[in-house]
């Protein structure tokens, strides 16, 4: 069988609270693990962008200060919770 989902490609997530938001595969485990003996993934990406400021404080300069960085995450997902986005060769 091919192996479709690699460390490296880009893929969507299809079920839980990070459904519809890309990915990145850091690592695959195709055998399980002994806490997860079903086939999965360990995947990375943006949990939350860097959000525009809603008439929050204001910097000295009288720009308004928003969120500086992005939230990361990483977890664990099912190869049937994860679908690979479409890449060209």
């Amino acid at each position: 069988m091919v192996k479709i989902i690699k460390p490296g490609k880009v893929a969507v997530v299809l079920a839980g609270r990070q459904a519809g938001k890309k990915v990145v595969v850091i690592q695959q485990r195709d055998e399980g693990t002994k806490e997860r003996p079903y086939p999965h993934a360990i995947v990375a990406g943006v949990e939350r962008w860097v959000s525009s400021c809603r008439g929050g404080e204001q910097d000295w300069n009288g720009t308004v200060v928003g969120m500086s960085h992005a939230l990361a995450t990483s977890k664990d997902v099912p190869y049937l919770d994860i679908w690979p986005a479409l890449q060209t060769s």
